[in-house]
């Protein structure tokens, strides 16, 4: 129970990772919105008269801010990249771990599908049997419900089974 509690502490902390994230870029964001609002408000100053002394003041505040908003950006996505790289290598190396573990898991249920696939094969085998012309007219609809399915977890074309075609698999 432990170490299944570890795994999920790990798919825990992978998603504790997505959400830190987001925060982080919607606060960085925000920020680089509050500043781009103030650099236009500055913009608009520049346009109108005043004095030389006041005009070239908030020439230098909007070159600041400007400088300032660059950095926001650059580290906002500095951080997306950096972080998208750590949690797109926790998932793979999380993705890799259970699919070991599923692959373990699968290599167990093989006795299971032989015998599976036997019974397959003895319900093929009276199934004929009842559509031969001596048992036929006897045994009626039987030979309709004498089918089994496929085995419910198999390789088929490169995945299996209980995974579609598209799923992303590490």
């Amino acid at each position: 129970m432990a170490l299944l509690r570890h795994r999920r502490d790990r798919i825990a902390r992978i998603d504790h990772k997505i959400n830190r994230l987001r925060a982080r870029a919607t606060k960085l964001l925000a920020r680089e919105e509050a500043l781009q609002s103030r650099i236009e408000e500055l913009r608009q100053a520049e346009e109108q008269s005043m004095g030389r002394l006041r005009a070239a003041r908030v020439t230098r505040t909007a070159r600041r801010a400007d400088g300032r908003l660059e950095r926001l950006q650059s580290e906002r996505r500095e951080l997306v990249e950096r972080e998208l790289d750590r949690i797109m290598g926790a998932l793979d190396a999380q993705s890799r771990r259970t699919r070991t573990r599923l692959d373990r898991e699968l290599e167990r249920l093989v006795p299971v599908e032989e015998e599976w696939e036997r019974l397959r094969a003895t319900f093929d085998a009276l199934g004929n049997v009842v559509s031969t012309p001596a048992i036929e007219q006897s045994a009626g609809a039987l030979g309709d419900v004498l089918q089994i399915p496929e085995f419910p977890i198999q390789e088929r074309e490169g995945y299996v089974k209980p995974f579609p075609r598209g799923a992303m698999v590490f």
